[in-house]
């Protein structure tokens, strides 16, 4: 059961009987935010009557407690502020766990990325609709795992913040389970993506997409799309290969080393994607005809024999789209011409040198390298 400001205000005990243990236990100093009010009379302060109704009732209950009186509800407590999320510091749980901060969240609330801390506890309090009943932690996006953990049936745990409208505990059930983290480019800054994550926000996103833009402004340029656009062709033919329907025919022509050394090629090209069963595993080469026409070929296509293989002869073509130098680096495997390419492109702010920013969930099949980020 969740609590909001006027719950706290105004607890449904009509016959007062405890009403004065409750609010002791959880008394607070408001002096700071009395002295804020009283700055604001001269500003002409308006706000709406909800507002207006929760400072009444807030009032009332002031008055009540200066006068050393418990204060007695009427039939006409203010609902809460509709969409106000009430936060508290400091805040016990039981005799060995303090919240640091505990929000209350108003009906139907949607939370995705509920704020943690790396160093405490931070509670999260959701006010539930008994005729629309939905679980708030099956709204959360943090891929979850173990160790995990629940309370054995029967065995009800008993909290201060769980209390019914007279202030009692009642009993609640208990489970647990850990953040899995995340996945990160293996190219990042591994430490600082590492660090503890412990909230996100619109403002966040806004503030790293506005980055994105930002650089891809600054490093703008006709060479940078040209490499770009050669490195994701590179990188499709790596990953996919061929991907034709295999030849039963040349396979059983090829000798058990030649088919061995060909699958340990594609293990390291693919960088563990998984292509689909029965699609051709010959190397993606890279030749000119008798004209000096660039070409990309499978190894096992032939013009008249065999033309069901994958065979690109647009890579030549006079808009000059690719960066051909590149492209012949990466597939004949010269890797100190590949690199003095890529460390050209780093020095201009871009190409695979530069310092990767993919973040992927944990469960994502991409070959990245998984962080423990987010505390939970």
């Amino acid at each position: 059961m969740s609590r909001t400001l006027a719950d706290l205000l105004n607890p449904s005990d009509p016959d007062g009987q405890q009403v004065q243990a409750q609010i002791q236990a959880g008394l607070v100093d408001i002096q700071p935010q009395l002295q804020q009010l009283s700055e604001l009379q001269s500003h002409g302060a308006r706000a709406s009557p909800e507002v207006q109704q929760q400072l009444q009732a807030a009032l009332k209950y002031l008055q009540a407690q200066r006068n050393g009186g418990p204060y007695i509800p009427n039939d006409n407590t203010p609902p809460p502020i509709p969409g106000a999320i009430i936060r508290q510091h400091d805040v016990r749980l039981t005799s060995r766990t303090t919240l640091s901060t505990l929000y209350h969240y108003p009906l139907h609330t949607i939370l995705e990325y509920p704020e943690t801390n790396a160093d405490g506890t931070i509670g999260h309090l959701f006010r539930m609709d008994p005729d629309d009943w939905q679980v708030p932690d099956l709204n959360i996006v943090y891929l979850r795992g173990a160790p995990t953990g629940r309370m054995v049936v029967g065995k009800e745990i008993f909290n201060d913040v769980m209390v019914d409208a007279r202030g009692n505990q009642v009993a609640c059930s208990s489970s647990h389970s850990t953040c899995q983290g995340v996945k990160i480019c293996p190219y990042s800054d591994e430490d600082t993506l590492s660090e503890p994550h412990t909230r996100a926000s619109r403002e966040d996103v806004q503030q790293r997409l506005a980055n994105d833009r930002e650089d891809r402004l600054q490093y703008a340029s006709p060479s940078k799309d040209i490499f770009c656009r050669t490195a994701a062709y590179v990188t499709a033919l790596r990953k996919l290969g061929c991907s034709r329907p295999s030849s039963e025919e040349l396979e059983s022509e090829s000798s058990p080393e030649e088919i061995k050394l060909r699958e340990l090629y594609w293990q390291q090209v693919q960088c563990g994607y998984c292509p689909k069963e029965g699609t051709c595993k010959g190397r993606i080469v890279y030749e000119t005809d008798s004209h000096g026409n660039p070409h990309v070929r499978c190894e096992h296509y032939c013009r008249t024999t065999n033309r069901d293989h994958f065979h690109d002869n647009s890579v030549g073509a006079p808009t000059g789209s690719y960066d051909l130098g590149y492209i012949q680096a990466v597939l004949t495997d010269d890797e100190e011409e590949a690199t003095c390419i890529e460390q050209a492109a780093f020095k201009l702010g871009y190409g695979p040198l530069v310092e990767c920013t993919t973040v992927a969930n944990v469960s994502s099949q991409k070959p990245l390298t998984t962080a423990t980020q987010t505390a939970i």
